[in-house]
């Protein structure tokens, strides 16, 4: 997988830079250069769908090193929300965290996975609710675990749905409605990050309506 990413990812870097190049391009028709940017957008698609299937299959086969540090989840997932603050998050999505610093424990990690488990946690709750829902991280202590609860007031999943995510039984390959976007590879890479770092996943829907995550750490004992 790694090799075949390898040779997939020059062509499409290259892709990339000239799509780039033109939508930038004053001389260019103003249609040229939205199809340019549709490109370049689609491109991206691609470039991380590449990189996410690459990670999943390092994690599944135990290939990925974890570069294992104390993270403290409450400034981690801070830095991650103005992330998307300041990269112009729609108005109809808004983020919020609640948590008490002082009261939460470290976690024993690799900040780059759980960080990359929070944004495809957030990216799900956008990429299924189009118009629009309130997002909220929630970070608590409990009988030495750390519990990081990712929830919305979207539309929900379908029971069996539920059973699928559950079960770890994630089907990657499905598309959405329009064809354009894998639908569950970034929830199967969640799973496997949670599982690299000996946590607990549970996926429920909200009364009366929503989608929630809850995710049981181990605490880092100082």
């Amino acid at each position: 997988m790694n090799g075949i990413s390898h040779d997939i990812r020059t062509p499409l870097s290259i892709m990339l830079g000239y799509a780039g190049e033109i939508e930038d391009s004053d001389g260019v028709p103003e249609e040229i250069r939205k199809q340019a940017c549709i490109i370049r957008q689609q491109g991206m698609k691609l470039r991380q769908l590449i990189t996410d299937l690459n990670l999943v299959s390092k994690l599944e086969y135990s290939m990925q090193p974890l570069h294992l540090c104390t993270i403290d989840p409450v400034e981690l997932t801070r830095q991650i929300l103005v992330g998307y603050t300041e990269n112009g998050l729609d108005e109809k999505y808004t983020l919020k965290l609640e948590a008490n610093q002082n009261e939460i424990p470290g976690i024993q990690g690799d900040a780059s996975l759980i960080a990359r488990m929070l944004e495809n946690l957030i990216q799900n709750s956008i990429k299924h609710n189009q118009e629009g829902c309130h997002i909220v991280i929630s970070i608590q202590s409990g009988e030495g675990k750390c519990i990081i609860n990712v929830s919305d007031d979207g539309k929900g999943a379908t029971e069996s749905k539920l059973m699928q995510l559950n079960r770890g039984t994630i089907l990657g390959e499905t598309y959405e409605v329009n064809s354009e976007t894998p639908h569950g590879l970034g929830l199967r890479l969640v799973h496997q990050i949670v599982k690299a770092h000996n946590g607990v996943i549970q996926f429920s829907n909200r009364n009366p309506h929503g989608f929630s995550v809850t995710i049981e750490f181990p605490a880092r004992h100082e």
